[in-house]
């Protein structure tokens, strides 16, 4: 999902006390973004989610790999993790990154 045309299949999750914001690229394209929280603070974060369950014909119950690009960047950025049990975590860090994570199959549902 390239977020040109929406969030795909990703949905945003409503234990998040952010939401998630497409923005356009100045060097094309679009990407999300979480604004900062205004009471200076977020508990919970933005969150995003994608079904997974039942397994579909495209996907058969086996492992999954999630690659996405992300750049931290703020005066009180937190963390971008990605959970289901936390698998992933990134803090900090200097201009747009590549990450590729082995999700093991069994078991998920989102």
């Amino acid at each position: 999902c390239s977020f040109d045309k929406g969030l795909c299949v990703w949905m945003t999750d409503s234990e998040g006390d952010l939401k998630w914001e497409i923005k356009d690229d100045p060097a094309g394209g679009r990407y999300l973004s979480v604004p900062e929280a205004t009471n200076g603070r977020s508990v919970k974060g933005a969150r995003l989610t994608v079904p997974l369950a039942p397994p579909t014909k495209a996907w058969q119950g086996g492992d999954l790999c999630l690659s996405f690009r992300h750049r931290l960047h703020g005066h009180h950025i937190g963390s971008l993790q990605v959970h289901n049990p936390s698998i992933w975590n990134r803090t900090g860090g200097h201009g747009w990154r590549h990450a590729h994570i082995t999700l093991e199959g069994r078991g998920l549902v989102d």
